[in-house]
């Protein structure tokens, strides 16, 4: 299997869930302009989904390449290849303990309905259907919100486009410096949600399980993004402990980045509004921040 799809898949929506939720300046654009009190420099951040489908929305990438060229420098949640990942895949991702098997540990109508989601899939759920039982609870749950998302829009049908790996393949080309705010090991770790018991984990999962074609819990993500209003989910939704911590940690590491250089930075777009969101931790650093206009559309 390849890894780094694996890890792809089961992180396109970690950064879409977010923080302590109170009313938001900072969700009625995808980019936005920020500039650290006392520099002259001028820096960038983009929210991302970190797949497209770019049959179905049109999104400006060259226009955001030209801001990559001013800025010179490019900053991503991880940059790929500087991870040990291969060798953790069996800590981060698998059961050891055998009692702990999915099959074992799931009620018999629980894992049936697993199952026939599985066989049901058009994307990662049915690819790693023979690996499922051996899973960690977090990382299948990962999977069905991911396919639950996919399956309820009008706005993707392939993924034919990573926002990242265009523009990290850009910046490598034309010789820009690169950054990074976390570490893929960190985003593998915080996917399989340490802060959760084996048995939180199986129960968030049978919730997932329950839900997965509850109507009302549907939400057009792609929709919303192409409308760039990053309120995607209920306000009761953004309640993520580790979100907020990821949150300070990439303000923290692009306020000591933007010292003395312009920066684009392209992140999760839910790791951006809210009061815990990474636009008002700059703000309360003191950043001025605007929303900068681009236009994504759908076809």
């Amino acid at each position: 299997m390849n890894f780094r799809k694996l890890i792809l898949l089961v992180t396109i929506f970690i950064g879409l869930f977010s923080c302590k939720a109170q009313k938001s300046d900072y969700d009625n654009s995808v980019l936005w302009e920020i500039k650290k009190p006392g520099s002259n420099n001028l820096s960038y951040i983009l929210g991302t989904i970190h797949v497209l489908d770019t049959t179905q929305i049109i999104f400006p990438s060259e226009k955001i390449k030209g801001l990559i060229d001013k800025c010179e420098n490019l900053c991503l949640e991880v940059i790929p290849g500087q991870s040990s990942e291969m060798l953790k895949i069996n800590e981060y991702l698998y059961l050891r303990d055998e009692n702990q098997k999915i099959s074992k540990r799931l009620e018999t109508k629980y894992y049936n309905k697993l199952i026939e989601i599985a066989d049901s899939s058009i994307y990662a759920l049915k690819r790693y259907k023979p690996y499922l039982d051996s899973m960690r609870p977090s990382i299948i749950r990962a999977f069905l919100e991911s396919e639950k998302q996919l399956i309820n829009t009008k706005n993707f049908k392939a993924l034919n486009y990573k926002p990242e790996s265009d523009f990290l393949n850009h910046a490598k080309m034309k010789g820009f410096g690169l950054n990074s705010l976390e570490t893929t090991d960190q985003q593998i770790e915080w996917t399989i949600r340490p802060d959760l018991s084996f048995e939180e984990s199986l129960e968030r999962l049978k919730q997932s399980i329950d839900n997965y074609n509850e109507k009302s819990s549907m939400i057009d993500i792609f929709k919303k993004y192409s409308d760039q209003n990053l309120a995607m989910f209920p306000p009761e939704d953004y309640t993520d402990s580790i979100m907020i911590h990821r949150n300070q940690g990439m303000v923290a590491k692009i306020d000591s980045i933007v010292d003395n250089k312009s920066l684009f930075v392209a992140i999760g777009a839910g790791h951006l509004p809210y009061e815990n969101g990474v636009l008002n931790l700059l703000a309360q650093k003191g950043y001025i921040i605007k929303p900068y206009k681009i236009d994504i559309k759908n076809k």
